[in-house]
This record gives structure tokens, sequence and C-alpha cells, in this order.
């Protein structure tokens, strides 16, 4: 008689071997052929552009108000290092300049578009200037000696460089409000009218 054990073994060898799932295919994007690398279109370049020199504006000016109030309220260390966080968002709002001017298209945008897009990129040039003299500034001031002189150094100096930071972003603000228009990133969101008699 043919023990439980040898019974199951028995079972066991006449199932089929169970085979692994087969992992499903990936399909490949329906932009990129497979084997190839992506090369964004001219008009996407010129709006990733637009946007990383946007970005660095922020910065930049949001890296001075922390600038400017430890002008004011801190102590010389914390002065020193609130204005090198500063210096390097000028040096990088400078290099985002730098590659969007090459990157921004002068033809890929429809006729109504062009002309704002023409006029924000004949305002780059002027825009790095500003983060460049703000990097030399940065480093004149630092060159003053020990920790305290360069610290009232700064301070002697950082309502000046408020007024050199708005007057060197307003061209740009202006031409960038432009583009925004043109382009459809300004429109406002739709609000519900209300319901008369309720």
């Amino acid at each position: 008689m043919m023990t439980l054990t040898a019974f199951l073994l028995a079972a066991a060898a006449q199932q089929p071997a169970q085979r692994p799932r087969p992992e499903p295919a990936r399909q490949p994007s329906a932009v990129t052929p497979p084997g190839t690398t992506s090369q964004p279109s001219p008009f996407d370049s010129t709006v990733a552009a637009i946007s990383d020199i946007g970005t660095k504006v922020a910065e930049a000016r949001s890296t001075y108000e922390l600038y400017r109030r430890a002008a004011f309220n801190d102590p010389d260390g914390a002065l020193l290092d609130r204005a090198s966080l500063y210096r390097t968002k000028c040096r990088a709002l400078a290099a985002a300049v730098l590659q969007g001017e090459r990157r921004i298209c002068r033809n890929c945008l429809p006729r109504t578009a062009q002309p704002a897009i023409d006029r924000y990129r004949a305002n780059l040039p002027a825009l790095k200037a500003m983060a460049d003299q703000c990097v030399t500034r940065l480093d004149r001031l630092r060159a003053r000696g020990n920790e305290s002189a360069v610290a009232a150094a700064m301070r002697a100096d950082v309502r000046a460089e408020g007024d050199r930071l708005v007057t060197g972003l307003r061209p740009y603000e202006a031409r960038v409000a432009d583009v925004r228009k043109v382009m459809g990133w300004d429109q406002q969101p739709n609000v519900p009218t209300p319901r008369r008699g309720s």
C-alpha cells in the first residue's frame, strides 16, 4: 500500500512546473523612439528657460530680503552668511540668464507672441549685468578686511543694494508680464456667479 508521503510525491511529479509570470512589456514612449534621447522642442526650451530665469529672480529677491534683515537685526557672522547666500543666488541668476539666451527661440512662436519673447530676450543682457554687479559688489565688500569691517560696510550698503535690485528688475518684470499675457499664463480662475435669490 502506498504511504501518504509517497502518494503526495507522485502527485506533485505529475503537476506541470510553474513558470514565472512574464513581466508586462513596457510600452515605448509615443514621443521618443526606443534607443534615442529626447530633444525638447524650441518652444519647450523657451518655456523652460523663462521659467528657470523667473525662479532664479525670485530666489535672488527673497535672499536679498534675508540679507537686508540680517543687516539690521543679526550679528556680524550671521550677516556675512546671508551675504554669501545672496551672492550665490546672484551668481545663479547670471548663469541662468546666460543659458537662457541660448535656449530662447527666435522664430518658434506665433506672430502674436514672438514680439513679446523678443523684447524679453533683449532685456536679458541687462538682467545678467545686474546679477554680475551684485556678485562683484559683494566681493568688493568682502575684501574690506576683518569681519567687523566687512559687516559695517555691508550694513552701510544694504539699502542701496535693495534700490539697485528693484531698479534692475523693473524692466525684466515689465517684459515677463507681457510674455505671461501673450502666452496665456495669467488667465484668471473662473469664479462661479452667485445665483439670484439665494
